[in-house]
Formats: C-alpha cells, sequence, structure tokens
C-alpha cells in the first residue's frame, strides 16, 4: 500500500537517485568524458526508472473480475483489506503499476484496475519517456561514419527528454515538507517560511542554469563545435571539462537575465550562418532566454510576496495598533490612556507566548475536533498547572477540568482585577506578575492584606461560599 514502509523506503532511495541524476544527466550530455566516466550509472538508472518485464512486482488485490491475481482472504464470510505480496518492488514504473494510491479522500485505492488507469493517466509517459536508456544505443557511435549520421545526432539530441525528470521532483515535495516539520518538532524550532522559500528558489535557479548552460554545450558538441558556434569563438573546444563547464555556467546565468545575443561576452550566440546547426544554436538560446526571463519574473514576484508575508502576524499586530492609535486620536484619549492602550496590547501577546504574533486564537480551535481542541489547550496551560501546586497535586482529572476552563486576562499596573464586596463567580491563577490582596476595612497603612506572586490564586472564598468578595485584588504591575 502507499503507506507501508517499503513504499516510503523505495521512494526515497529513488529520490536519491533521482537528485544525483538531475545533476549528472546534464553533464552526461554535454561533456564526452564525464558521459563516458558516467556510462554505466546512466545505464543502471534509466533501468531503474524504466524496468522490464520480470525485474520484480508487488501484487495489488484487485475487486474487478478481470483480474488474474489472487482474492483478497475472507474471514467469517467479512473480506478483509486489500493486501500486497511481499515482494520488493525492483523498478520505479513496476512499482507505481503494483502500489496503490490515495484519493483526495486520503483513501488508499488498492484495485489494480484503477491504479492502472491512474498511473496511466498520469505520470506513466513522462516516466517512460525519460527512462529509456539512450546510452545503450549510442555504444557503437565510435565510428567517424556513424558519427556524423543524422540518426546519431537525433538521439544524442533525444537526451534531452532526460530533462522530464525534473518533474519527479514535485512528487518528492510531501517528504521534504514531512522531514522539516519533523525536524522543526525535534529540536523545538521553527523555520521561516519566508526563509524556505528563498532557499527553493536558488536551488531552482541554480538547477536551472545547470541545466541550460549544458545544454547549449550540448548542441554545439552534437555538431562537432563548427566555426562560428560560441564554443569555438570562446575557445573552449579543447580547454578542460572544468573551464568548459565554467563558461557554461556563466552563459546560464547570463539567459537568466535576458543576455544571449550581445557582443561581448564572447559566450554568446554570434553566428549568422543560416546553416542547420547555427538554426539549432539560435533555438536554443532564444528558448533559454524565455525560460531565464520567466523565471527572473516569477523569481521578483515571489520576493516581493516573500517580503510582504515575512512576518504576517507582525504587521496585523502593528496594523491593530495603528487603528487603535487613530481611534484614540479622533476621540481625543488622553496621553496616559494611550499608553496603556498600547501596553495591553504589547503584553497580551507576550504573555500569550507568541513573541508579537497575533491569532484568532478561538477560530482556529474552533475549527478543530474537541478532542483536538481540549489537547492543545492543556498543551497550551501546562505550564500553569506546573505552576500551581493546587492543580500539580490534584487528580489528573480535576487539573484537566480546570485547564480547559481557564481563559486569559491581562491586567495593567493599578487596575483591580475584582473589587471588595462584589459578587463573584471567577477563581483567578496568577501566569506572570505580581497581585495585590487590598481590604478598603483596614486602616490604609495596612489595607494591603497579602501580595501573591506567579503559582499562586485568589477569589476562591466568593466561589465556595457564595459570599461577597472579602477583599479586593489588584495588579502590581502587569499580570
Amino acid at each position: 500500500t502507499p503507506r507501508e514502509l517499503r513504499s516510503h523506503t523505495w521512494d526515497l532511495a529513488v529520490a536519491v537517485i533521482l537528485i544525483f541524476t538531475v545533476l549528472s544527466n546534464p553533464l552526461s550530455m554535454a561533456f564526452e568524458p564525464v558521459s563516458e566516466r558516467l556510462f554505466y550509472f546512466n545505464v543502471v538508472s534509466d533501468l531503474i526508472f524504466c524496468g522490464t518485464p520480470g525485474s520484480g512486482s508487488v501484487s495489488v488485490s484487485g475487486s474487478g473480475s478481470r483480474s488474474t491475481l489472487p482474492k483478497s482472504p475472507t474471514t467469517n464470510n467479512h473480506p478483509q483489506p486489500p493486501t500486497t505480496t511481499h515482494n520488493q518492488p525492483k523498478v520505479d514504473i513496476l512499482k507505481h503499476f503494483n502500489t496503490g494510491y490515495l484519493n483526495d479522500a486520503g483513501f488508499a485505492v488498492m484495485d489494480r484496475w484503477k491504479v492502472t488507469k491512474a498511473y496511466l493517466l498520469s505520470w506513466f509517459l513522462p516516466d517512460l519517456i525519460a527512462s529509456i536508456p539512450i546510452d545503450l544505443f549510442l555504444i557503437g557511435g565510435s565510428g567517424s561514419a556513424l558519427r556524423a549520421s543524422k540518426i546519431l545526432k537525433l538521439l544524442k539530441l533525444f537526451r534531452i527528454t532526460k530533462i522530464i525528470r525534473l518533474f519527479r521532483l514535485s512528487r518528492l515535495s510531501h517528504y521534504f515538507y514531512e522531514m522539516r516539520t519533523a525536524f522543526e518538532d525535534y529540536f523545538k524550532v521553527q523555520i521561516p517560511e519566508g526563509s524556505v522559500s528563498i532557499v527553493y528558489l536558488f536551488l531552482y535557479l541554480l538547477l536551472l542554469v545547470h541545466w541550460t548552460g549544458c545544454l547549449n554545450f550540448m548542441i554545439a558538441r552534437i555538431y562537432e563545435f563548427p566555426e562560428g558556434c560560441w564554443v569555438e569563438v570562446a575557445g573552449l573546444v579543447d580547454a578542460r571539462v572544468s573551464r568548459q563547464y565554467a563558461w557554461c555556467f556563466f552563459k546560464g546565468l547570463a539567459q537568466m537575465i535576458g543576455l544571449g545575443f550581445e557582443i561581448p561576452p564572447v559566450v554568446n550566440t554570434s553566428c549568422i550562418d543560416t546553416q542547420f546547426w547555427c538554426t539549432m544554436e539560435h533555438w536554443t538560446s532564444l528558448v533559454c532566454l524565455y525560460i531565464g526571463v520567466t523565471f527572473y519574473a516569477l523569481l521578483i514576484s515571489n520576493f516581493e510576496v516573500i517580503v510582504q508575508n515575512a512576518n504576517h502576524s507582525r504587521i496585523n499586530l502593528r496594523e491593530k495598533l495603528q487603528t487603535a492609535n487613530d481611534y484614540m486620536k479622533a476621540k481625543h484619549i488622553p496621553s496616559h490612556i494611550r499608553e496603556k492602550v498600547r501596553n495591553y496590547f504589547k503584553i497580551q501577546f507576550q504573555e500569550k507566548g507568541l513573541s508579537g504574533k497575533t491569532f484568532d486564537e478561538a477560530a482556529i480551535l474552533q475549527d478543530l475536533t474537541p478532542n483536538l481542541r481540549e489537547e492543545i489547550t492543556l498543551y497550551n496551560q501546562r505550564h500553569l498547572i506546573e505552576l500551581v501546586p493546587l492543580l500539580k497535586r490534584a487528580p489528573p482529572v480535576f487539573s484537566s477540568r480546570c485547564a480547559l476552563a481557564l481563559s486569559t486576562r491581562v491586567n495593567l499596573e493599578g487596575e483591580f482585577v475584582f473589587e471588595e464586596d462584589s459578587h463573584g463567580d471567577d477563581l483567578y491563577f496568577i501566569s506572570s506578575g505580581v497581585c495585590e490582596v487590598v481590604s478598603q476595612h483596614l486602616p490604609p497603612d495596612e489595607q494591603v492584606v497579602k501580595i501573591l506572586a506567579a503559582g499562586y490564586y485568589f477569589g476562591d472564598v466568593a466561589c465556595l461560599f457564595q459570599v461577597p468578595r472579602t477583599a479586593g485584588g489588584g495588579g502590581q504591575g502587569s499580570t
């Protein structure tokens, strides 16, 4: 099934091979010495992605009458869930034909004909084209007559189809997301989404430059570096592979910003003939320029979005503060009250542990199931349960019930939580700050009955005995 460990292990192994082939294929297409060194790897990787009959299979139980596979076992006349045999898949395309997929509802579809149809209508043709072992057909291309033949040149041009493997990387995005989530959860860190997007953009840029640079060199090499081609003009025909690749990379970077036909630099296209090789070089440069300009526009637009959404919550907090300031100015609120309002906004979100970020917590929790809502609420109140001895020593059921009934309240310095002799139904736990218990019936120098810090509670007398508040409670600083 698509959720089995064997399936995930295979996908990860193929992902490692895929990443290496995505980097090595353009080098093999462009540079003959690299192609000779990576010949066996290219052939083996093509066979892994494509495969041959009998090289391994994984059976999918099908419910249709046409399936030649064994029916799903039954127990007490009740059908059991579809199963797979324990043969490890040895090739990627066969693996996709014999592995179920997850539908839109998140359920695993294991019917063989549905699996086959889904794969045939999606990734089968691109996978098959990109997996054809072109290197096997080029083994006998050492003769001069065959090397100059149009068939061999077309075969070499056909290697461009390996670029289709780039699209397979999109199917691995969920693995990268899960790895990132696991990393954040394990190390208790949060990687900003904007930083991740910037890293992805630069990786895509480098990969695109890598492919376009090698593609330009490959076109010139297929036609044996004719006079006037950019490689011959730049004097790179007999240069070392490292130097050739460095200038290919430079050419790819130049094409990303729309430079491809101007002179200088010397790596730009400058041939003026109408021969086929010159036409191919011009069209290749033009296509690469369009790709580069398109990516450049996407890069700029994505940067703009990343900068705007770098800290959306902090921007929301600033907007709230600005709206409150505009309101207080319009109503001519005194300056000392304005300062209290601004302090309230800042303290409120700091006390919630959000570091200046604003969330509509009630709306977020409302969209969750009751069990998830309870788990998150208990987790958010865990520090208070550890802080208050009454809750820490109480049975877990009592502590959980109390935690679910708690809500956050912020009091500024000089504000009363409740007045003496007032009716009270609420019990207060101090999460941070200091509170004073004050009685107006005592002499002025003795009105402060007790000073309570974080971990203490007050207001319990009125709640338990249904009597008016015997004292008042106020914050000594922000609480």
